[in-house]
Parts: structure tokens; sequence; C-alpha cells
């Protein structure tokens, strides 16, 4: 360990100052990154709560324009809740099993089959799909 050698007693008492001040400093900053982090996981999970909790079903409709839409599509064909512990590529891999025309024969599955198939193409294009 290396001992300081201080000029008086004032500039040794300066000197812890300004090292206490720094500490507290530091442990201010990370206790507000903690509570941002807190914040984004809470609103991350309320997000996730509203996708699973909505009412109508994103399967059928429009075509998806961004990331978020396409992930729901998937998710939400594949009967899955978005919650972070299902890998996307499984999501789909269901999604697709489910709904393939060959597999189920109602009137809708043609139609939400492509749908699967274009949102994950859409990933693969974003470079977000596994």
């Amino acid at each position: 360990m290396h001992t300081r050698m201080y000029c008086s007693d004032a500039c040794k008492a300066g000197a812890y100052r300004d090292r206490k001040r720094e500490e507290r400093e530091t442990y201010r900053r990370w206790q507000e990154e903690q509570q941002r982090q807190r914040e984004r996981e809470r609103e991350e999970q309320r997000q996730r709560q509203r996708r699973a909790h909505s009412g109508g079903s994103r399967v059928g409709g429009t075509k998806t324009s961004t990331e978020t839409e396409a992930r729901a599509l998937i998710y939400d064909a594949a009967g899955i809740a978005d919650d972070g512990t299902t890998p996307l590529l499984k999501a789909y891999r269901r999604a697709a099993r489910r709904w393939h025309p060959d597999v189920n024969s109602s009137a809708e599955a043609n139609a939400i089959f492509q749908r699967v198939e274009q949102a994950m193409a859409l990933l693969r294009k974003m470079g977000k799909a596994a």
C-alpha cells in the first residue's frame, strides 16, 4: 500500500473530503443507473402484458412493417406470450407447424401461414432472426 505524504493536516483532511465526495457521487450515479434499469424492465413487462392480454388477434390483417409487429405476429400465431423466455425461432417454428396448410385444414390457415412467413422474412432481412 502506498502511503501519501501531505504538507499539512488541512491538506490531508481536504484530500479525504474529496475522496469521500467522489465515493458518494459514484454511489449516487450507480443508484440512478439501477433505478433506470428497473424502470426499463417494468416498462418492458407492461408491454409484454399488454401484448399478451390485448383483445384482438394480430394474426389477421395488414402487412407487418416493423420488427415489433413482426415479432408480435409470430408469437401470437404460435399462441405464446412474448415474455422473453421462448426464443423467436422456436415460436416461429411452432407457428409454422400450427398454421401450415398441410397440417391445419381450416379456411384461414393458409393466409395466417403466409403472414407468419412474411413476418419472419422481414425479421431475417432486418437481421433480427437467428
